[in-house]
């Protein structure tokens, strides 16, 4: 792990109950998450980076077989005190899953990968997919790289930024159709949405 990850990882730690309180509040993602699990073929979903457990407490509800996936041991610790697990910690550029899943949900969670981490991690992510299978993914719109200072400067959080036409590019490049592609206007960014499918033929 770089110094910047584990910095990252740090303000996590940190600041794992005001994430919570500050995002809380998913009724602007529920149509998001609603689209996501509606593309969904039979199996069980990962939500990867899951921080407080929100998301997939949510497709839990809808019915749909989720593991939340996170490396900040206080945000699982959250998750599993609001929302029922089952809940594993590990770091999302080293996934311990075994066996395939229908879809990975993975919102605002591999915005703090390098390129060639993100391309290392989409690869992985393609190969637990089934054949069309579903990822979906968030991004902050931008160019470059750098710290983040929401949670003041004792606790920054390293950023890679991406414009359209890079994060369809490393989408394709790993091995993804690109299914859904649009964005939405946040407090500080512009978050790029993309949902992504395996061909029936990857393998």
């Amino acid at each position: 792990m770089n110094d910047r990850s584990a910095t990252t990882f740090r303000t996590y730690a940190a600041n794992a109950f005001d994430y919570l309180n500050r995002h809380r509040d998913r009724s602007r993602m529920a149509p998001i998450l609603r689209n996501f699990a509606s593309k969904l073929p039979p199996g069980s979903v990962l939500d990867l980076g899951c921080g407080p457990g929100f998301d997939g407490d949510q497709l839990r509800k809808w019915g749909h077989l989720v593991v939340g996936l996170d490396r900040t041991k206080q945000a699982l610790r959250l998750a599993a005190e609001n929302y029922p697990g089952p809940y594993a910690c590990a770091d999302i550029r080293a996934l311990p899953i075994r066996g395939s899943l229908a879809g990975v949900w993975a919102s605002a969670s591999l915005l703090h990968l390098e390129p060639a981490e993100l391309a290392h991690a989409l690869r992985s992510v393609r190969q637990r997919l089934v054949p069309h299978g579903v990822l979906w993914l968030s991004m902050k719109e931008g160019h470059g790289s750098g710290w983040d200072f929401t949670y003041g400067k004792q606790h920054p959080r390293w950023f890679t930024y991406w414009s359209p036409q890079e994060l369809d590019l490393a989408l394709t490049d790993a091995g993804f159709e690109i299914s859904e592609s649009n964005s939405s206007a946040g407090a500080r960014n512009t978050w790029l949405h993309r949902l992504a499918v395996v061909g029936a033929q990857a393998g």
